[in-house]
């Protein structure tokens, strides 16, 4: 007489990969926001070396940098909306 119990007739559970996707969509938001910034002050250094040496082309850029990169998080988490 064969044995019917729940451990036989039970599928193995799926994968779960919802905490890796959210892993990755932090580190993309990271990145979005990081090289903007990383960008600008470069170019601002770049800037002050060859033609301006002020210290107003370094935080204009930075700020603008700021911008840029929570804007481009800001339309990434809108398209992406889970």
């Amino acid at each position: 007489m064969p044995q019917n119990t729940k451990k036989n007739n039970q599928e193995p559970k799926k994968l779960d990969l919802r905490p890796l996707r959210y892993m990755g969509v932090v580190g993309q938001l990271g990145i979005t926001i990081a090289l903007p910034l990383v960008f600008m002050i470069f170019l601002a250094q770049w800037i002050m070396t060859n033609y301006i040496d002020s210290v107003w082309v370094l935080i204009f850029l930075i700020i603008s940098g700021l911008v840029t990169g929570f804007r481009n998080a800001y339309r990434m988490i809108m398209k992406l909306r889970f």
